[in-house]
């Protein structure tokens, strides 16, 4: 429901209306709040419950930099591992074929394909601790996506990009492959920063915070989805 844009950042979260929207006994919601307040995409409010943590310029630019430091510590046991086992190639090459698949379906599918993507190059290195940390920061990546918007206008340049990771990782040396790496989470940061600064200048009105009201979007309109 976060990731959706259903709950919007700042909007309070209330267990009564998450029970009767998914159908859920309120041990399992409070449960499931318990678990998003840890990973930090809701916060606590002292005397009010949660309400869903306010995503500003500040927390994207630490969130990319939380992903980038997971990545780059993962990535040299993945690249051992691809090039000791030629069959691991197909794996990644089934997530570049699906990632270009995805450019015609819009941009919503193709985020997905993308995440798989990074998440095929680095389930190579074996690294449990590694992945459990990249997939805690996932929520936070898909929130920030939903919240920024479509912003990806030439998605085929963007396999392109992919393509050219895929051949570094199979013949590029280690330094090669982490400045490749690094560049290409770096890339959309400053466009993402003015797209951040810009939604958050042009929202003049406050978070609702109306008590045991799960607030949606000025259009009217019900998302689908669910938390993250």
């Amino acid at each position: 429901m976060i990731a959706s844009g259903e709950l919007a950042s700042g909007d309070r979260v209330a267990e009564s209306f998450l029970g009767l929207r998914l159908g859920a006994s309120r041990y399992t919601v409070r449960e499931a709040l318990r678990v998003l307040v840890t990973q930090g995409v809701l916060e606590k409010v002292p005397h009010s419950g949660c309400r869903v943590t306010r995503f500003d310029e500040a927390r994207l630019r630490q969130i990319t930099t939380a992903r980038l430091q997971v990545e780059l510590l993962v990535l040299p046991a993945a690249s051992a591992a691809l090039k000791v086992d030629p069959m691991l190639v197909k794996r990644l090459d089934r997530a570049l074929k699906n990632l270009a698949a995805a450019a015609s379906q819009g941009e919503a599918k193709y985020a997905e394909a993308d995440i798989a993507f990074h998440r095929t190059v680095l389930r190579l290195s074996g690294d449990d601790i590694g992945m459990r940390l990249w997939e805690t920061l996932l929520p936070h990546v898909r929130i920030v996506r939903s919240i920024l918007g479509e912003r990806v206008h030439d998605l085929e340049a963007h396999v392109a990009e992919h393509h050219n990771l895929r051949d570094v990782f199979l013949f590029g040396d280690l330094a090669e492959i982490e400045l490749v790496w690094r560049a290409h989470l770096m890339r959309h940061i400053d466009e993402d920063r003015a797209a951040c600064a810009s939604l958050t200048s042009a929202s003049a009105v406050p978070a609702r915070d109306r008590p045991g009201t799960a607030v949606r979007r000025s259009s009217g309109t019900s998302h689908q989805g669910r938390l993250p």
